[in-house]
């Protein structure tokens, strides 16, 4: 089975619908490709996904939230990427959700921020093998 590298991930269908008409260099998509087994990165991503998830689930039908998932949608480069997550921490705040700092089990990474976990719903992993950098 091949996959297209241009497309992101099934196992993070938040961005993956995010991305529908992204062009194949935004940073997303470029970190997917450059990934490969590299946890860190691969971490990373999971944690964006989760961040994304809960607060499209909180946001859904707001016009203002469309218009954020568009211009995610645009970015052009790593320091837009992690200015827009910065943004995504603060609306998971304001919109009254809780996040939590998570110390992942790779050491190459110090640890991420992710929406607490709600009751019911699964848990936040972490790798449990070093990873590269």
């Amino acid at each position: 089975m091949t996959s297209d590298a241009s497309q992101p991930s099934a196992a993070r269908p938040v961005l993956q619908r995010w991305l529908t008409d992204a062009s194949h260099t935004h940073p997303v998509r470029v970190m997917e490709v450059a990934a490969g087994t590299n946890l860190a990165v691969l971490v990373g991503l999971d944690a964006l996904e989760t961040m994304a998830a809960a607060l499209d689930a909180t946001a859904t039908g707001d016009p203002r939230w469309r218009r954020k998932i568009a211009e995610f949608g645009q970015l052009t480069s790593m320091g837009q990427l992690l200015e827009m997550r910065a943004e995504f921490a603060l609306a998971l705040a304001d919109a009254g959700i809780g996040y939590r700092s998570v110390t992942p089990r790779c050491s190459a990474l110090q640890s991420l921020i992710t929406p607490a976990r709600r009751a019911g719903s699964a848990p936040a992993t972490s790798p449990t093998r070093p990873c590269s950098v």
